[in-house]
């Protein structure tokens, strides 16, 4: 005897070294398909599972008499957001006391809310001063956005003939709503990158397209209401 395998054996092993040739040629075609043909494909994919797109309103324009008294304005606030599921199960009470106290809402209707599971908004248009100390807490299960909100600084006065915005900023009445395309402007789309947590990163943004703001608009018949 010489020391190497029958017949059988050795045919076996031929033919099994060649499936297992013939499996790392599929491997390394399969890679290679992925590399050169399906690169830009998986980028994209992975650009767009990092970056999420945000449409951003333009200011509402201002409402002045003849006189150019601001009758109606948009001044900037942010609204916050809640994602329940980042929140662990041990910090939802810490987290619905520091979100009422410092927003002033009710801490055993926000526990409700985290408990139930399902994302929120935490409050709309709240004023920035109060939503910068949520932002420095850099808490993963919130994420913010600047909005506006509509204010009126002379009160009651003419309120029947200036009308109301809802909480989106559109006009719903009166002198807002008869002149809701020249006051709305246009709403912009820009692309924000988000870290793993789904925390905006700060200035990290690509616009798509720019927001244009309203227009002015004096009104003269105010006047004689005041």
């Amino acid at each position: 005897m010489d020391g190497r395998p029958d017949g059988p054996v050795q045919h076996r092993i031929g033919r099994l070294a060649s499936l297992m040739a013939a499996f790392f040629a599929v491997v390394a075609l399969r890679l290679a398909w992925l590399q050169i043909l399906e690169r830009p494909f998986l980028l994209e994919r992975s650009r767009r599972q990092q970056y999420a797109r945000e449409e951003v309103p333009g200011v509402r324009g201002t409402i002045t008499d003849r006189y150019g008294r601001v009758l109606a304005e948009s001044v900037a606030t942010e609204s916050v957001f809640c994602s329940p599921s980042l929140v662990k199960p041990g910090r939802r009470a810490a987290l619905a006391a520091t979100l009422a106290r410092t927003l002033g809402l009710d801490a055993a209707a926000l526990r409700r809310r985290l408990v139930r599971g399902r994302p929120f908004w935490v409050v709309r248009r709240a004023r920035v001063q109060a939503v910068q100390a949520l932002e420095a807490g850099r808490f993963p299960s919130l994420s913010f956005q600047a909005e506006t909100r509509r204010v009126y600084p002379q009160g009651d006065l003419a309120c029947h003939v200036l009308g109301y915005c809802d909480v989106d900023g559109r006009g719903l009445d009166g002198v807002e709503l008869s002149y809701q395309r020249v006051l709305g402007g246009r709403s912009g789309e820009r692309e924000v990158l988000r870290d793993a947590a789904g925390r905006r990163v700060a200035g990290q943004q690509v616009w798509l397209r720019r927001p244009v703001d309203g227009s002015l608009l004096k009104v003269g018949a105010v006047q004689m209401t005041l």
